[in-house]
């Protein structure tokens, strides 16, 4: 073997090694996914290839390519991260099957953790759809660790078709001798001081990229995104006080890769406060947003959970979500 590995933006080579990537993706999850097409696939990464902030390597046995990773420099997004902090990104990374386990793709992981190094950047993301237990291995034995994980309601699956009961029939949730109220509003000043419950614990959790709450910034993001008619809030009231709240928004996934019409709602902030916790609030809320997506025509309900809550992620289990992402980070030492 003369392996090779070489900086360029090659879109030709890079499409046509994407097959084995993307027939990967497709096995284990085929109910998302497309056939592999290379000419939309060639006509994506041209233009991915255009932005300055992306690069790849590709890697060679004399001139035949035998693999390649794509990944590029991202800011992180405020107010809830610290804008001043980035990230190297890899988007994807392929060794052909033959030349796996060689210490190939290794080496390659190595180049783009210089790569980050030499721009300054200590800290290296990747995620992969799962069940991917070769790239957890791959990973996790570079020094990468979870960090967020990404999980999916099927609703259509889950027996969802069977609504229970919408707020509009029973606005209600008795507990004991409290009467807890469910409002579908959009009042960007109770949510945003409900929104720090959660924040606080980022900050307490990841003080390296989680910024201090901020609440002219918070109320600026829920304000720009409320105004869209593809984001809803519910708000829960015991007697008048706020004590949980979900947003969520519509989205559609982009086809291809994936298949037409899969549209799902994203949950992007779910808390309820402390003392509040254990009454089945959190359990009432999954439940309406899984009776929006019905009337919606919406198939999936996805969010994301941070490592460190545990609670967190044995509730949505319970709820019937199940992991199909994972993040994994790679915080670099001694920086040039």
């Amino acid at each position: 073997m003369n392996i090779k590995y070489v900086l360029k933006k090659d879109a030709l080579i890079i499409a046509g090694l994407n097959k084995y990537f993307h027939d990967n993706l497709l096995k284990n999850n085929s109910d998302l996914f497309v056939d592999f097409d290379y000419d939309k696939t060639l006509e994506g990464f041209v233009n991915f290839l255009k932005n300055d902030r992306f690069y790849s390597y590709i890697v060679f046995d004399d001139l035949y390519p035998i693999g390649y990773a794509i990944f590029g420099f991202h800011n992180f997004p405020e107010p809830i991260f610290k804008n001043d902090k980035k990230k190297l990104f890899i988007g994807e990374l392929l060794i052909l099957p033959d030349y796996q386990n060689k210490n190939i793709g290794t080496i390659l992981l190595n180049l783009i953790k210089d790569f980050a190094k030499e721009n300054n950047v200590n800290r290296v993301e990747t995620d992969f759809w799962v069940p991917n237990n070769q790239s957890i291995s791959f990973f996790s034995k570079n020094l990468f660790k979870t960090e967020v994980t990404e999980m999916h309601l099927n609703v259509l699956n889950n027996h969802s078709e069977i609504k229970i009961k919408s707020f509009k029939e029973n606005s209600n949730l008795q507990n004991n001798n409290s009467v807890y109220k469910f409002e579908y509003k959009k009042d960007i000043d109770v949510i945003t001081n409900l929104s720090k419950i959660a924040h606080l614990d980022l900050e307490n959790n990841y003080p390296d990229i989680i910024d201090k709450y901020d609440y002219k910034k918070f109320y600026k993001m829920f304000e720009n995104q409320l105004k869209n008619d593809n984001y809803y809030s519910i708000i829960v009231y015991d007697d008048k006080t706020p004590i949980g709240l979900a947003v969520f928004q519509e989205f559609s996934y982009p086809s291809p890769p994936f298949k037409n019409n899969i549209k799902c709602f994203h949950i992007d902030h779910f808390d309820v406060i402390y003392e509040y916790q254990n009454k089945g609030i959190g359990s009432k809320l999954i439940d309406e947003i899984k009776n929006k997506a019905i009337d919606n025509g919406i198939s999936r309900i996805a969010l994301h959970v941070w490592e460190t809550n545990y609670q967190a992620k044995n509730f949505y289990i319970k709820k019937g979500f199940k992991d199909v992402k994972i993040c994994m980070i790679n915080n670099l030492k001694n920086l040039l």
